[in-house]
């Protein structure tokens, strides 16, 4: 908050407004309750705003959420730190 940064409760709190959401969590199933959980990013995603997910998670889930995505008129883009599961 120093720098002008405030907190949020869910990750939907966080997405709300946003132009970029970034993300980074332990797996498929963590991926897809930060994303389209109850109160997940895209309940609140606005239309032409990015999501980033930096998860090392499939591409199964990976290919879900960029369909979810491309339905709620905004991106996904899948970024892992690491590569892939399987490699």
């Amino acid at each position: 908050a120093q720098h002008g940064g405030s907190a949020a409760n869910t990750p939907a709190e966080a997405a709300d407004g946003k132009d970029f959401v970034f993300s980074c969590v332990g797996n498929d199933d963590d991926l897809r309750a930060v994303t389209i959980g109850a109160e997940g990013a895209f309940q609140t995603m606005e239309k032409g705003a990015i999501f980033i997910d930096n998860t090392t998670a499939s591409a199964e889930v990976a290919r879900e959420l960029a369909e979810k995505a491309v339905l709620g008129g905004f991106s996904f883009l899948d970024a892992p730190v690491s590569g892939g599961q399987a490699g």
